[in-house]
């Protein structure tokens, strides 16, 4: 995937995610796990399965949606079992209406960086809550 310049607020996270991330295939969820599916709380459900089910692991980076008017990138968050497939906990194929122009499929194409569960639910107690972790972590891991 070759990562096109996005919006500011993901500046940070699309160089990082460029600089260290990796594909992963998309995979359907498995029998058994958990099945969180908040809309627009990818980050959430994410880091709740991992909370859960330890053999998760957290993954936040760009994942191709194809859409009306051709695929678009989108900020977003997964889970993998073995870093290479991609398990969507909030999107799972189901089509859904983001905007008047564009409407969300499953992703066809994920590429992202994982964070290790423990830092992620630190940033989460820093900060408040849920939220694009990526850039915080990186420069937490660096300093």
């Amino acid at each position: 995937m070759t990562l096109p310049e996005i919006l500011n607020d993901w500046h940070d996270a699309s160089y990082i995610i460029e600089a260290m991330g990796k594909p992963y295939a998309p995979a359907p969820v498995p029998n058994g796990m958990p099945r969180y599916r908040a809309a627009g709380c990818c980050h959430y459900n994410s880091w709740r399965a991992c909370t859960a089910d330890p053999r998760l692991h957290y993954v936040e980076g760009l994942a191709r949606v194809p859409g009306i008017n051709g695929d678009w990138l989108v900020g977003h968050a997964w889970v993998t079992l073995d870093g290479v497939h991609a398990i969507d906990l909030t999107w799972r194929g189901a089509r859904k209406r983001a905007h008047a122009s564009r409407s969300l499929d499953a992703a066809t194409e994920y590429y992202g960086v994982e964070i290790p569960h423990a830092d992620v639910t630190r940033l989460y107690v820093e900060n408040g809550g849920p939220y694009l972790c990526l850039a915080d972590w990186y420069r937490s891991e660096a300093a």
